[in-house]
């Protein structure tokens, strides 16, 4: 059956059989023809999942670029290295250039400069309102008289008319502070006592608005400033600051004797410099034994120091031995 219809089909022309196929002929179609196997695929792997394929990794020049850039890297530092040290020792080896007499003078004023500048913020400056005041009955009558400098001033005077102006003025107040009695002179006096005592109590307020230690620090940039004054490097001098709690130094031998020959009235008759010199030449031609009064009161005087210093500043003095001097 099977046979002639094969046959029967195989007659007909091939569009007519194309358009008339039937299922069946097409599962026969189906079923005759053998599965196409793929090339290069076992028979035994049809039909079933494939395994992963391991294969090598694809190597690349990526790790060998970065070595070679690490490499190089470090050799240029190495290089850089080399030519920073070769340079700091051509630099040890240059020879120091001396620098000429104005550029010596140019430093030590630059230093200078720095020195006055630190110093300077050590002095602990007083305020106006605390700064004690010297004056006396004369200069009371004349502070009652300021009224008439400003008056006599006029202001498109030349500087020798003021001068002359200032010079007419303080002649008047003399002459009238000469015609005054002399109850009236009491008054001025005790204008100027008030004066004194209150200034001095405004500056020993402030004073001791500070510690011991801040104002002996205050002194000793004091005194360094007017070294430099003295030496006309500055033009200001700075007086020290008077405190009553600081500590007084101690007296050598022979400050005890020099005090204690120099009021005596062996010498009342005597200039003072004449005085000191004649002080010298005694102290010189005392024996041991004769000394010895002297350097046991030195020694004494050197104990109160260090006793009052520790009370004073919470620490001993780092120079307690004073030397006799001749």
């Amino acid at each position: 059956m099977l046979g002639r219809q094969i046959a029967v089909a195989l007659r007909r022309p091939l569009q007519a059989r194309l358009r008339t196929q039937t299922p069946t002929s097409l599962c026969i179609r189906t079923f005759t023809q053998a599965p196409q196997v793929l090339a290069g695929r076992p028979k035994k792997a049809v039909g079933e999942p494939s395994k992963p394929v391991k294969r090598a990794p694809k190597t690349t020049a990526t790790k060998n670029t970065k070595a070679s850039d690490a490499a190089a890297k470090k050799k240029l530092a190495e290089k850089k290295k080399l030519a920073a040290k070769k340079a700091a020792d051509a630099k040890k080896k240059k020879a120091k250039r001396e620098l000429t007499p104005e550029e010596v003078e140019k430093r030590k004023a630059r230093l200078q400069k720095a020195e006055v500048k630190e110093l300077k913020k050590a002095v602990l400056p007083i305020p106006a309102e605390s700064v004690y005041k010297t004056t006396n009955a004369y200069a009371e009558f004349i502070r009652e008289h300021a009224d008439r400098f400003k008056s006599g001033m006029a202001n498109k005077m030349t500087p020798a008319e003021q001068q002359a102006t200032l010079s007419e003025i303080s002649r008047g107040i003399a002459s009238e502070w000469k015609a005054l009695s002399s109850s009236q002179h009491a008054h001025y006096n005790q204008l100027a006592n008030a004066t004194k005592e209150k200034s001095a109590a405004a500056y020993k307020r402030w004073v001791e608005s500070h510690t011991v230690e801040e104002i002996s620090i205050a002194n000793t940039a004091r005194r360094a400033l007017n070294r430099l004054h003295a030496a006309g490097k500055i033009r200001f001098k700075y007086p020290l600051i008077s405190d009553e709690r600081s500590v007084k130094r101690p007296m050598t031998a022979w400050n005890q004797y020099f005090t204690s020959r120099m009021g005596s009235s062996d010498f009342s008759n005597v200039a003072n410099n004449e005085r000191a010199g004649h002080v010298s030449q005694e102290w010189k031609a005392l024996d041991e034994s004769e000394k010895k009064k002297f350097y046991d009161l030195a020694s004494k005087d050197t104990e109160r120091y260090v006793s009052e210093y520790t009370a004073v500043y919470g620490r001993a003095p780092k120079h307690v031995s004073p030397q006799p001097a001749a």
